[in-house]
């Protein structure tokens, strides 16, 4: 049996070696664009690697139903046993696991070193340009020739880091297929906001951040968390804004939401107000040791004040403290996205992952139209679809 495993990717690279574990006799070849074999892996959480998340459940991501079916397969303690299985340490930081090493450079040298030392051969600068089904079985079409498979596994991700090597070039190659690819998207990514925030450029706040939509007279919450925003010259940044980033993809009209921060999430309104009356009537610039100068008298500005002199000031920027609003106006590019929303949608594949209309044709990891949030829940996926693959083989 000859596998192509298109893509070293977060699935790819433990899919090869995972299946060649298996059938030793088997061919297994991993086809990748990049002069490195896991590029975009080396990236990933900073450098870490954040490869699994204890808390992950199958409603944090957007296809529930699909993945249920292998969460309950592939518990959280069977993963860690999974890497640990083929060398890979691993250690928790609260419901984050990465590497022991604390770094995707070492993550991915030791799967390297494994593939490589049970004969997974991997075929480096080979870009797939098409590929043929046929009785004979499935050619592919790279800069480097044709080549004849048995089997065929895609795992070559979305369109989220094309200097990785992520392009997302072979979904239109999918769509000749007739595949049904969800729209593309950049998930995890800052947020452009109508907002000029310049001025706050790369400050930093703990806050708790939510997601609204106008909802005939009311605002309807669509999602909150908490966490370190990031502000940028023209948007805002940070884990939390990753997360709401990655809900508004799925909109039609994302720019009809708004962003409500709050910066002081538990102190209330009045509270705030006669602090901040007190600490006033003793140093006139206590605002400093509120928020960091930029952000206060952005705040100040945002609740029409030039001065504070009454209580009624004092509660009118309290109340922007905790309901500090910003409209979105877009997102930003793929390059700065960490995982694509959208892809091949799940009902053009079996329960075994195989492609329903193509018979040998597989789809692995993000190049499905299923995402979750930061903090290792889509390597969490990538390592459980290609897992399931495997058994399924």
């Amino acid at each position: 049996m000859k596998i192509a495993v298109v893509g070293a990717s977060g699935a790819g690279l433990p899919f090869s070696v995972f299946l060649k574990r298996k059938y030793p006799s088997w061919s297994v070849f991993v086809l990748d664009q990049n002069a490195k074999a896991g590029k975009k892996l080396l990236a990933t959480g900073n450098g870490h690697c954040n490869l699994l998340n204890k808390s992950a459940t199958p409603s944090d991501y957007n296809e529930p139903e699909f993945v249920s079916k292998f969460f309950e397969e592939y518990p959280f303690r069977k993963l860690v046993a999974s890497l640990e299985s083929v060398g890979v340490a691993t250690m928790e930081q609260g419901d984050l696991v990465y590497p022991k090493s604390f770094s995707s450079s070492g993550y991915v040298a030791s799967m390297l070193a494994y593939a490589e030392k049970i004969g997974v051969k991997f075929l480096l600068d080979c870009k797939v340009f098409e590929y043929k089904n046929s009785a004979k079985g499935i050619c592919i079409e790279t800069n480097q020739g044709e080549m004849l498979f048995d089997k065929a596994v895609f795992c070559c991700g979305g369109k989220s880091g094309r200097n990785l090597g992520s392009d997302g070039s072979l979904f239109p190659v999918f769509k000749r297929h007739g595949y049904s690819v969800s729209p593309l998207a950049p998930g995890l990514a800052p947020i452009k906001t109508r907002e000029n925030v310049a001025s706050l450029s790369g400050l930093r706040h703990r806050a708790s951040v939510s997601l609204l939509q106008p909802n005939s007279s009311e605002m309807k919450i669509v999602h909150r968390e908490s966490g370190e925003i990031l502000f940028k010259k023209d948007g805002l940044s940070g884990i939390v804004v990753f997360n709401l980033e990655r809900l508004l993809a799925r909109q039609a009209d994302p720019k009809q939401f708004l962003i409500s921060v709050d910066l002081f999430p538990f102190e209330d309104v009045e509270k705030l107000a006669v602090q901040m009356a007190n600490l006033n009537s003793a140093n006139s610039s206590f605002g400093s040791s509120f928020l960091e100068p930029p952000l206060f008298h952005y705040c100040m500005k945002a609740a029409g004040l030039n001065s504070l002199k009454s209580q009624a000031d004092f509660l009118k920027l309290a109340f922007v403290f905790k309901n500090l609003v910003f409209h979105v106006n877009g997102f930003y590019s793929f390059e700065d996205s960490q995982v694509t929303v959208g892809g091949i949608a799940v009902s053009e594949v079996t329960g075994s992952l195989e492609s329903k209309q193509e018979k040998g044709v597989y789809f692995l990891g993000e190049v499905l139209d299923v995402d979750g949030p930061c903090g290792g829940f889509n390597l969490e996926w990538c390592l459980i679809s290609a897992l399931a693959l495997v058994d399924r083989l």
